[in-house]
């Protein structure tokens, strides 16, 4: 099974057992929303919990789970990942997780295979795909309208715009 990562847990927060976390989902709302369930994992352990509570804390969340009790449960929890299966994490159209995004491989406009994509990062002013030619010479797409033409997840294939001095 394949799972979406959708925070990190950094630490305890406070005595009653809520988890400082590090959230890598855009819809923390959504996922943490009260009486969802999440796993957290850590190698191959995977545990699962009820969500009581999520607050947004500055650079930081928290969240509190159903069984997680006392400060010294939630630092057991220290280094664990927040996921949930991959079919539970439904998005809204036009979104795509980042791990389908890396199996992609790049076309132009004119269908002709330019490279693959090796890793999705997230910069304040937009996603920005890192790409591999065929050449193995690495260059790097905005995750924009302007570039990404269409996204086909099913068949692992992006068609970008490519303008001068991309590739």
């Amino acid at each position: 099974m394949e799972y979406i990562k959708l925070a990190v847990i950094i630490d305890s927060f406070g005595l009653d057992g809520r988890l400082k976390i590090i959230t890598t989902t855009d819809f923390p709302k959504q996922r943490f929303k009260k009486n969802n369930k999440v796993l957290l994992q850590k190698a191959s352990n995977l545990e699962e919990f009820v969500v009581v509570s999520y607050s947004k804390a500055g650079k930081f969340d928290h969240i509190k789970l159903e069984g997680i009790e006392t400060k010294e449960q939630a630092e057991s929890y220290k280094g664990y990942e927040v996921v949930i299966p991959k079919e539970e994490a439904n998005l809204p159209k036009d979104y795509y997780h980042f791990v389908d995004l890396e199996k992609c491989d790049l076309y132009d406009e004119e269908d002709k295979l330019i490279g693959h994509v090796t890793k999705v990062e997230e910069f304040p002013a937009q996603v920005t795909l890192r790409a591999k030619s065929l050449n193995g010479k690495e260059f790097f797409v905005p995750f924009v309208k302007e570039f990404i033409k269409k996204v086909d997840i099913e068949n692992n294939k992006i068609i970008i715009h490519v303008i001068g001095g991309m590739l």
